[in-house]
């Protein structure tokens, strides 16, 4: 039990922190290579579309028994060190920008596979705290991001895809240590339960959890312009690419905080309380960035991560797992993934065009009222899911 518990905890490390090679500094990647924010945007978003529907997708042909968890993130581990590779070669801007596009969008699929195998173990009598497991993911990611960070520094930008090769080829070792009892065993559950699972649409099942997506979507499409600009964000107040990597390993560390005392905050509060919370500190916290005035100032921003991110991460897993169907999970897993990364193709579409012609600034102000209309609609879902519980 202990080694599926840590190798689970590597797993999470490593496919986390190959968003720093993605997101965090494959902005600064393709800048190198002279290709314009607007493009970056563009490319993000695409890939972060592709990336929403193949997660309901993938998720949806897992709970069939199609294929497994670990099959996937074999092969999409495979792509992503071929895709990296690639990089590392002169392409132009179209060849980068799809290089970067499929991995972005292979990367993101892995996310909820990953989580669902949590729920494997848990199912197979191995209990998993994800909580903890997924702190040991930001702490790796902080790591990741300061060492790269200095990387780039000395060896300029080829070390982004190199380092993404290196966590590619460690992903695929640590899924093959990973045991596998059998796939799950469908249950035979009641009649009703049969009828609902074969003709009832996830929506009308769902209602509550659906306005809540399109809630967070809003609420974290700020969340992605911070996290894809956050090198512009810093340059705006006179930073560089190895000052993103000491903010990326500061919100990472804090993190950690949250993660490890979940289980604690999961006896004391309900998981949708904890989401509602996650987003109106959103808010707050893009009004800070839009105040800052130095380094320093953003550093100590990147201290909100405790109460943001890191309560989402956690709690929207938990959430998910907790109002689905046992024949819905993997897809209910999919689609809070697929929130994030919905979000990304808002955030870089206009992140990126707001960036380019109105500046940082202008960006924040736009994004920060989009994430206070996302607040209203996860008021909203809430208020539903007490009256479908109420009239049950």
């Amino acid at each position: 039990m202990n080694k599926e518990r840590k190798l689970y905890a590597a797993l999470q490390g490593l496919v986390w922190s190959g968003f720093v090679i993605g997101s965090t500094y494959g902005t600064y990647f393709m800048q190198q290579k002279g290709i314009s924010v607007t493009t970056i945007g563009t490319v993000t978003a695409a890939a972060s579309l592709f990336a929403a529907i193949l997660q309901t997708v993938f998720g949806q042909m897992i709970d069939a028994g199609k294929f497994t968890w670990k099959f996937h993130l074999t092969a999409a581990a495979i792509l992503n060190a071929i895709v990296l590779a690639c990089m590392m070669f002169p392409l132009g801007t179209l060849g980068y920008g799809i290089m970067l596009a499929v991995y972005l969008i292979s990367l993101n699929t892995m996310v909820p596979v990953m989580n669902t195998a949590c729920f494997y173990y848990a199912y197979k009598g191995i209990y998993i705290e994800f909580g903890s497991a997924r702190a040991f993911g930001s702490l790796t990611f902080a790591f990741v991001s300061l060492l790269i960070g200095r990387l780039t520094g000395l060896f300029q930008e080829n070390v982004v895809p190199v380092g993404g090769i290196v966590l590619m080829m460690l992903i695929l070792m640590v899924v093959w240590m990973l045991p596998y009892y059998g796939p799950f065993e469908k249950k035979t559950g009641s009649s009703d339960e049969k009828v609902s699972s074969a003709h009832e649409s996830f929506i009308h099942k769902y209602p509550f959890f659906v306005v809540l997506l399109i809630g967070f979507v809003l609420v974290l499409t700020l969340h992605n312009v911070i996290s894809v600009f956050l090198l512009l964000i810093i340059q705006d107040v006179g930073g560089g690419s190895q000052e993103v990597g000491i903010a990326s390993f500061i919100s990472a560390m804090i993190e950690l905080v949250v993660m490890f005392g979940y289980v604690w905050l999961r006896k004391r509060f309900k998981a949708e309380q904890l989401l509602l919370f996650s987003a109106v500190v959103y808010c707050i916290r893009g009004i800070l960035y839009l105040l800052a005035g130095s380094i320093l100032s953003i550093y100590l921003i990147q201290l909100t991560q405790a109460v943001t991110y890191a309560l989402y991460g956690s709690a929207s897993v938990y959430y998910a797992n907790d109002v689905m169907d046992d024949s819905d999970k993997s897809r209910g897993q999919g689609l809070v993934v697929a929130a994030l990364t919905i979000a990304g193709v808002i955030g870089s579409l206009l992140g990126g065009f707001l960036c380019d012609h109105y500046g940082v600034r202008t960006m924040l102000v736009v994004f920060i009222c989009i994430a206070a209309v996302g607040v209203v609609l996860i008021c909203a879902a809430l208020r539903m899911q007490r009256r479908s519980k109420a009239s049950a």
